[in-house]
């Protein structure tokens, strides 16, 4: 699995292709003493590594470079890579820009439905795998998603609790981050090295 996670000032973690620069990038902003607030990584090569002074550094398809270059990068809040080419891009806002099946999947009417209000668009290497959170906790997700993670998600739902992220990852691999905490299902290493962290402050990418 390719994943990349930061945590408060210093601490990073990832696992990517040796042709994905993405730990190179962050070893430089860290050393640098930069904030990075959004991480995120793809199948292979795509990868973004942002900063609170909008300092970056990305790669991925070409449509997804120009509107990286657009676009002002310091507001940036999430980004996830889908298969095939796919992204999507979640403004601090709650906007979103992205390229996304045009009706292979519901995920694309979904955000453009919600548009203005998103929290996070997250996808993953499987076509169905994907959800969109808007709101204090909606949502709305493929029929990709594991039984653990729809059936947790339904369960904070119902109570109104805020959903604040949800970062999907292969392998029926999830990150929430919720009113009252995080759940997670990771790689073994990244989720044993999370456990010993202290700090609350974290990006994170699963792919």
């Amino acid at each position: 699995p390719h994943y990349a996670m930061t945590i408060g000032t210093n601490g990073y973690n990832y696992s990517v292709p040796s042709n994905n620069s993405l730990g190179d990038k962050i070893k430089q902003y860290k050393s640098d003493g930069k904030t990075i607030t959004c991480v995120a990584v793809g199948p292979d090569y795509e990868m973004a590594v942002v900063c609170s002074d909008g300092a970056s550094s990305y790669n991925g398809p070409s449509n997804f470079k120009s509107k990286m270059h657009e676009i002002s990068r310091g507001k940036i809040k999430h980004i996830s890579f889908g298969c095939n080419d796919q992204w999507a891009i979640t403004m601090k806002s709650g906007w979103v820009y992205c390229s996304l099946y045009e009706t292979k999947t519901s995920c694309l009417e979904t955000v453009n439905e919600h548009n203005g209000d998103i929290k996070y668009v997250s996808l993953c290497g499987h076509t169905n795998d994907w959800i969109v959170g808007w709101g204090k906790n909606g949502y709305q997700n493929g029929g990709g998603l594991c039984s653990e993670l729809t059936g947790f998600l339904s369960g904070i739902n119902s109570s109104r609790k805020d959903i604040h992220l949800v970062e999907l990852g292969n392998n029926n691999h999830y990150f929430v981050h919720h009113e009252n905490g995080k759940k997670w299902s990771m790689d073994a290493d990244l989720s044993n090295w999370y456990k010993r962290q202290s700090s609350s402050r974290s990006s994170i990418s699963l792919y």
